[in-house]
């Protein structure tokens, strides 16, 4: 749990018992467990409402927009019109404005 072991765990106990008191401290156990109960569904609520890294990753849940490129670089799924990849600054596609500038 944690890597505490029992040894550390009675010394944990020991100086709460010494800090707070044996009255206080079904209080404090009382609030310690309804903190983790809140967490362990808040984090369940997150984990139900966010998709899967799995189901984020294949290319037929991508629209179809999405799907006619593929950055040679970082592999990011791009539209079709893009010239510069927007994830890695790639350039994709030369610019034939660019390139009658460069001629000139």
């Amino acid at each position: 749990m944690f890597g505490i072991e029992f040894p550390e765990l009675v010394v944990i106990l020991l100086l709460a018992l010494i800090l707070f008191g044996p009255q206080k401290l079904p209080e404090i156990a009382q609030s310690l467990a309804q903190m983790v109960r809140k967490f362990k569904a808040a984090s369940a609520d997150l984990q139900s409402a966010l998709p899967s890294l799995s189901e984020l990753s294949q290319p037929e849940s991508l629209p179809a927009a999405y799907q006619d490129q593929v950055c040679p670089h970082c592999h990011q799924h791009l539209s079709h019109d893009f010239t510069f990849c927007p994830a890695c600054g790639h350039r994709l596609k030369e610019d034939p404005n660019h390139q009658q500038a460069l001629a000139s």
